[in-house]
């Protein structure tokens, strides 16, 4: 995993130029940056300059809702660390697993009162990364 120091706060989109750059360098695209909202409403708030009210976050008019950085989209997650971390990823080296199939199970006797059946469904299942140069952390001091 390759990291970025984006200073002491998210100032300018320098740092994603970085990441891509050192993403390109391990030979794969950078296709993702993942932050916590917190994190992505800090940097929607970054203005061209002084006194603008231009975001530097890349916007399209065909896609109203969606935030690019350095053409990369960005997505939110309440799971990432908020304020501090964002994670460049990229899609051709991160994989789904499946550790084994779902299973289903149905039950009637907890519900004899009225007719109602409960459900449930069990999936085991991680993300995996196996090429972790293709991964990079953009942190604030």
């Amino acid at each position: 995993m390759s990291t970025v120091a984006a200073g002491a706060s998210f100032a300018n989109m320098d740092w994603a130029e970085e990441a891509k750059s050192l993403v390109e360098t391990a030979n794969s695209v950078l296709t993702a940056f993942v932050a916590h909202p917190d994190t992505a409403l800090a940097l929607a708030t970054i203005k061209e300059q002084t006194g603008s009210n231009k975001s530097l976050l890349g916007s399209d008019p065909t896609q109203p809702t969606s935030r690019t950085i350095a053409g990369v989209p960005l997505y939110t997650s309440p799971s990432v660390t908020a304020d501090t971390t964002v994670w460049g990823i990229s899609a051709p080296h991160s994989i789904f697993v499946l550790r084994q199939d779902a299973s289903v199970v149905t039950d009637t006797s907890a519900f004899f009162t009225s007719d109602r059946v409960a459900v449930r469904a069990t999936l085991r299942v991680a993300f995996a990364y196996p090429h972790p140069a293709a991964i990079v952390k953009v942190t604030t001091a």
